[in-house]
C-alpha cells in the first residue's frame, strides 16, 4: 500500500539548466519547445516530479494514446497540475487528480462551467466571495476529472460540487473523494482518489534536491551498468560495493511542510 502524498514545488525558483539537465531527453525537449521560461520552468519541474516518482516507486512511465503519462502497472498512480509558478503532484495507490490553480477573474465563465443549482448558490454569496468559490469550485471538479482519466471530455458542467457555500463530494460517484489542500496565497488546489484520501496535506519540495537527487541516480546506475561489463579488476568504488553503494536517500529528496507564513492556516473555508 503507497500512502498519499501531495507535493508542491516553486517552479520560478528552481535552477532551470539543472532541471533540464535531469530530465529526459523527450521531457527536456518538451520542456523547451515553449515560447515562455515561466512556461518552461513549469513543464520541466513537472518532468522532475515524474522523475523523481520513477526512481521513488521504480515504476516506468510512459505517456498513454491520450496524451497521458502513466505508470505502468497498477502499482502506482500520480497526477501533476501547475499553475502560476507553482507545480503540484498526487501519488497514491488508487487513481488520482489533482489541480491548482491561480486565484482571477473567471466569474464570467460560471455559466459554462457550473450546474444550475451551483449557480443558484452563488447568486446567494457576497460578491467579494464568489471569485474564490469560483476557483475552488474549479479545482474540485478538474481534481475529479482527472482522477477519473476522462479530463475535459466530462463536462463540468455536468456535475456538482458545490454546496452552503463550500465544496462537497457527496454527489461524486463512490469510491471519489475530494479534499481541500491548504495553499500559498492566490491559489486553491485540491485533490481527488478513488478511495478516502484521509487529510493530505501539501509537502514542499525542491525543485533543484530533486534535479540533483534523480541526476545522481541516473550517474550511479550508469556506473553500475559500467562496471558490470569491465573484469573483476575494477576497483572503483561502484564495483567494490557491487553496485550497492547508493549515496541517495530511498525517501528522495529532503522537503519541509510548510509553515503558516504567506499560507492559509488550513484548507479554504473549512472543508
Amino acid at each position: 500500500m503507497i500512502p498519499m502524498r501531495c507535493m508542491i514545488a516553486d517552479a520560478c525558483g528552481a535552477d532551470i539548466g539543472l532541471a533540464m539537465s535531469a530530465l529526459s531527453e523527450e521531457r527536456a525537449r518538451l520542456a523547451s519547445s515553449f515560447l515562455f521560461e515561466r512556461d518552461r520552468r513549469l513543464s520541466a519541474v513537472a518532468g522532475l516530479f515524474m522523475g523523481w516518482i520513477s526512481m521513488t516507486y521504480d515504476v516506468v512511465i510512459r505517456v498513454d494514446p491520450n496524451g497521458k503519462p502513466r505508470a505502468v502497472g497498477d502499482k502506482v498512480h500520480f497526477n501533476v497540475s501547475h499553475s502560476g509558478r507553482y507545480v503540484a503532484c498526487a501519488v497514491a495507490d488508487v487513481p488520482v487528480g489533482i489541480d491548482i490553480e491561480a486565484e482571477g477573474e473567471n466569474l464570467d465563465l460560471l455559466a459554462a462551467v457550473a450546474m444550475p443549482e451551483e449557480r443558484e448558490a452563488f447568486s446567494r454569496m457576497p460578491e467579494g466571495e464568489r471569485e474564490a468559490l469560483f476557483c475552488r469550485m474549479w479545482t474540485a471538479k478538474e481534481s475529479y476529472m482527472k482522477a477519473v482519466g476522462l479530463g475535459m471530455s466530462i463536462p463540468p458542467e455536468s456535475f456538482r460540487v458545490v454546496r452552503d457555500g463550500g465544496i462537497s463530494d457527496v454527489w461524486l460517484p463512490r469510491p471519489y473523494r475530494i479534499r481541500e489542500l491548504a495553499a500559498p496565497v492566490g491559489y486553491r488546489a485540491s485533490v481527488c482518489a478513488a478511495g478516502d484520501p484521509g487529510d493530505p496535506a501539501f509537502e514542499l519540495m525542491d525543485a533543484d534536491a530533486m534535479a540533483t537527487l534523480i541526476s545522481g541516480n541516473r550517474n550511479r546506475r550508469c556506473e553500475e551498468n559500467r562496471c558490470r561489463i569491465l573484469s573483476d579488476s575494477c576497483s572503483c568504488a561502484t564495483a567494490r560495493a557491487n553496485g550497492t553503494n547508493s549515496t541517495s536517500s530511498p525517501d528522495g529528496p529532503t522537503w519541509t511542510s510548510p509553515g503558516r507564513e504567506g499560507r492559509r492556516p488550513g484548507p479554504p473555508g473549512g472543508s
